[in-house]
């Protein structure tokens, strides 16, 4: 083991101390994640003693580029690589913590995540246009042969544990904003006379961004990929509802609704779409108040002289608009669903 790491790649990678017990074919961490315990020889030291042989040219792709200052330093001050005799004071050590346990993720991360969840359902779902241009009957046989391909029930039941997802990450979205927007005029209030700021605001006379635009923009698509999902839902209820009137008076409508428990009470199939209704106006009422917010805290913090802070502005606005006419569709739809009887 004289040539390779004290540390496993795993750890070494994450800069943590290796808990690997003697005799052991893997440290802990690697089992916990259930990857494999691997010890590569150390770069470094293997560039830095001559374990090339001459002639012989390293492997870029392996190569340490963070080792550059140490390898500067072997040549001019210590031949044989002992670093003990002229220490580099440039080289820093990163802290080595036992800390295991995965840092929260970062709301970029999370919101990152949520819009590819949403984009895949967004793509999956079928498209309200395929209903163009043919007739009733051909509707119908479409619609059928889309329902059994097209899960709907996991489908409705993703949409909206992301949609609550995105209710949730809201507040703290505009909490971090609201937070970094209202800073304190720290250069307005300063005293020392030979401030670096001085030579800051010379070196940078523009002046950063009032406002995080790449997660409040990253905020802004997540939603709006929600509401894509949701107007494509509303085209093809409108449709289902538009076919029942022309069924015999004693069919009974087939709702593809994810069951709805309440501790031990499960809801029957038919009052399950009634409460799936109402669970979709009250999500979209949340949302329909963060974006309020949204706006509110945007207005209240952009410099109307800065480009960006206008466009995120009416970005903001475009969001609000949309956000109401798509809980006015269904508050309008559920309305027309209970008066023709498919809802009860």
């Amino acid at each position: 083991m004289a040539d390779l790491r004290q540390a496993c790649d795993r750890c070494h990678d994450k800069k943590l101390r290796c808990p690997k017990q003697t005799g052991s074919q893997t440290c802990s961490r690697c089992a916990k994640a259930s990857v494999p315990c691997i010890f590569s020889p150390p770069t470094r030291s293997l560039l830095r003693n001559g374990a090339l042989g001459d002639g012989q040219q390293p492997d870029m792709a392996a190569f340490d580029w963070a080792s550059l200052l140490e390898l500067d330093q072997v040549s001019n001050g210590s031949p044989n690589g002992d670093t003990s005799q002229n220490p580099n004071p440039f080289t820093i050590t990163p802290p080595v913590s036992d800390n295991a346990d995965t840092p929260s993720p970062s709301n970029i991360s999370e919101l990152t995540h949520l819009m590819a969840s949403l984009d895949r359902i967004h793509g999956d779902f079928p498209l309200s246009s395929i209903h163009r241009h043919m007739s009733i009957e051909m509707v119908k046989y479409i619609s059928q042969s889309e329902a059994a391909r097209f899960d709907l029930q996991s489908t409705l039941e993703l949409m909206l544990q992301q949609g609550q997802q995105l209710a949730l990450l809201y507040p703290q979205v505009l909490k971090k904003a609201k937070r970094h927007a209202n800073r304190p005029p720290e250069d307005d209030l300063c005293t020392i006379p030979d401030c670096m700021h001085h030579m800051r605001q010379s070196l940078r006379a523009r002046q950063p961004p009032i406002m995080d635009h790449s997660l409040l923009n990253l905020l802004i698509a997540c939603h709006l990929r929600l509401l894509d999902i949701f107007d494509n839902i509303m085209d093809h209820s409108r449709v289902c509802a538009s076919l029942f009137s022309t069924l015999p008076k004693e069919s009974e409508p087939n709702f593809a609704i994810p069951e709805i428990r309440i501790g031990s009470f499960v809801a029957p199939r038919d009052s399950a779409a009634s409460i799936m209704t109402t669970m979709l106006v009250e999500l979209q009422s949340s949302l329909e108040a963060r974006c309020r917010d949204l706006s509110e805290m945007v207005i209240s913090a952009a410099d109307e002289t800065s480009l960006d802070s206008r466009v995120l502005s009416l970005q903001c606005e475009a969001l609000a608009l949309r956000a109401v006419g798509t809980l006015a569709d269904i508050k309008e739809l559920r309305a027309k669903l209970f008066s023709s009887g498919i809802l009860k």
